[in-house]
């Protein structure tokens, strides 16, 4: 049997192609693996992994047409998404997206109910014929395994490729909360939690049998090591949630501790490297030390060698080396701080301009509702008490009584290839 596998960017091969997943991979020489990652990283992965079961390709490269169109389909196909306001997740990027884009708003709305009067046949024949490639039609593929869905490129090897036989391991929390309609309904899907799974049934109504729980090997990676700190080491993660008062955030927590010398701050930065956030980053260096301002692996898209070293061992010994961690609103890193046993705080204070988007209506989102009693996750809207709820949370949590998150990539590989 010919199995595809498809890692569009640097999360999915951190999440499967770096773990125990690629041990049951290379062990199985029944099958034929052909893996695509983009064209800068076939040469170094062929030279790491050099099995002959296993055929690292480049990804097609859209043309400029196909990357407008994509543009343009996918907003109109969220648009179907959200109208079904089937969690609130949905609700609140509608909302977003009709009060502050209202002109992006409209023409989604317009292409959505043009949409409608086409049948699926005809949608089905209009997707392949704009995204098929010969490059994929010529390949004798038995199964597929797809990692995001809801992206170009993999929109072309579904487009070209016909078979039943996909499966869809999720690269995203939120996967089965915002982009709900699986137009090609995967065969199996392996989700990271049982929240998960209650969302994939709940609102993309996908079967419960073929919804399998299945953690993401990336957390196996992560170790925990003891560390001791004289001071309250706390490290705040800047996603792209579209924060646009974080640094002020930041700002007035580092000024809390002026007097009192508790706790010492650290960023983790987005990887997006637009004018705008870098313009964010250089308000960082004004009041967070230079040493304390840390930047993800694949930050301005820089090049990489891909190796457990330069993805895992950084991250985790960062945090490791932190006692508390803010985020503000819902990003993966909560999962890997969690498996690790730290305490989290999910921050939301809401900036003042009103201009802009209140993002603490994130805080409402569906994929949050897992979190809500955890006992090493706090939810706060205010800085009053904010050094006693760090002390609390680094002396007091006791994180025996914290469950293992359940990691199976043996389980994972098996469903892949019965």
């Amino acid at each position: 049997m010919n199995i595809l596998i498809s890692f569009p960017d640097v999360r999915q091969i951190k999440n499967l192609l770096l773990t125990s997943f690629l041990d049951e991979v290379r062990k199985d020489e029944s099958h034929q693996y052909y893996i695509l990652v983009k064209k800068k990283y076939v040469n170094q992965l062929q030279a790491q992994i050099p099995f002959a079961n296993i055929t690292f390709l480049p990804f097609n490269e859209p043309s400029k047409f196909q990357k407008k169109i994509f543009g343009i389909l996918y907003g109109i196909y969220e648009m179907g998404c959200f109208l079904t306001k089937s969690c609130p997740d949905q609700v609140v990027f509608y909302n977003r997206l009709k009060h502050f884009n209202t002109k992006s708003w409209s023409l989604r709305i317009f292409g959505h109910l043009m949409g409608k009067l086409i049948p699926k046949k005809i949608k089905d024949v209009i997707f392949r014929s704009l995204f098929k490639e010969s490059i994929y039609e010529d390949m004798n593929i038995d199964r597929i395994l797809i990692t995001t869905y809801h992206n170009l490129y993999e929109w072309q090897i579904m487009a070209s490729i016909k078979t039943k036989n996909i499966y869809f391991f999720s690269d995203g929390w939120d996967a089965f909360t915002k982009q709900t309609n699986y137009f090609i309904p995967p065969k199996k899907v392996f989700v990271w939690s049982k929240g998960m799974k209650t969302s994939a049934m709940k609102n993309c109504h996908l079967q419960c049998e073929k919804i399998i729980v299945t953690g993401n090997p990336f957390w196996n990676m992560l170790k925990i090591k003891k560390v001791t700190n004289n001071k309250i080491k706390v490290l705040a993660f800047d996603t792209n949630l579209n924060i646009y008062n974080i640094v002020q955030v930041l700002n007035d927590i580092q000024d809390l501790d002026i007097k009192q010398d508790k706790f010492e701050l650290s960023i983790r930065c987005s990887p997006i490297n637009s004018p705008e956030y870098l313009k964010k980053y250089n308000e960082f260096k004004k009041f967070i030390k230079k040493e304390n301002i840390f930047y993800s692996d694949d930050w301005n898209s820089r090049e990489l060698t891909i190796s457990q070293v330069s993805l895992v061992q950084e991250y985790n010994d960062q945090i490791n080396n932190h006692d508390v961690f803010l985020v503000f609103g819902p990003t993966t890193v909560i999962f890997d701080i969690l498996h690790l046993k730290k305490p989290v705080i999910i921050l939301s204070i809401k900036g003042t301009d009103d201009g802009k988007w209140d993002w603490t209506e994130s805080l409402q989102r569906e994929v949050l509702d897992e979190l809500k009693y955890h006992p090493l996750v706090k939810f706060v809207n205010s800085l009053d008490g904010f050094i006693n709820i760090l002390e609390e949370m680094t002396k007091h949590t006791n994180s025996d009584n914290v469950d293992d998150i359940v990691i199976n990539e043996k389980k994972l590989f098996q469903e892949l290839i019965n």
